[in-house]
């Protein structure tokens, strides 16, 4: 089951989002979008490098998911597609206005000249949480702490992709 706090490792539970894993990095009035494996994303997502540069702090690094929804307000991996192969700025600003995104952050590998990877997950994400606020184009991807059961039974009630599950402890590796 997903109910680790029993076995003395208490857990952290987010939605398995259909969008692509992007590592974002904010310096000053810079604003830089990477996919995993170190190609640049910036160009694709203009609207979420922008709310990038918007947000609070000289120096940030954000770990989290860019996702397009579909009608009914979930992740839709297809309608995605046309967004991650528009590297041309001409062509990124149809596909933004085709086919808005949002960026959905789960970590904060840095604030400053702060390195947080080290810390545990429940403290970087309480960091998180003081950053990103409200229904913007960058959001807080919310968790359930030692039980994901409730989170399980949403997730398969409404089809979606799936349930990721984390160590409360746990230090940040990619």
């Amino acid at each position: 089951g997903f109910d680790t706090a029993s076995r003395g490792s208490p857990g952290v539970y987010e939605l398995k989002l259909d969008g692509v894993r992007i590592l974002a990095r904010r310096d000053a009035h810079d604003a830089t979008l990477r996919y995993r494996s170190g190609r640049s994303a910036t160009q694709s997502y203009p609207e979420v490098t922008r709310a990038l540069r918007a947000l609070p702090g000289r120096r940030l690094v954000l770990d989290g998911e860019v996702v397009a929804f579909d009608d009914r307000g979930r992740p839709d991996f297809q309608r995605l597609g046309r967004r991650i192969h528009a590297t041309r700025p001409n062509d990124a600003r149809i596909a933004a206005r085709e086919v808005p995104v949002s960026y959905l952050v789960f970590d904060l590998l840095a604030v400053g000249d702060s390195d947080l990877r080290r810390l545990p997950l429940l403290e970087r994400k309480r960091l998180l949480a003081r950053i990103v606020r409200g229904k913007g184009q960058i959001r807080l991807l919310d968790h359930i702490e030692d039980d994901a059961r409730p989170l399980w039974a949403f997730v398969r009630a409404q089809g979606l992709e799936g349930v990721i599950a984390k160590r409360a402890e746990s230090a940040y590796v990619l």
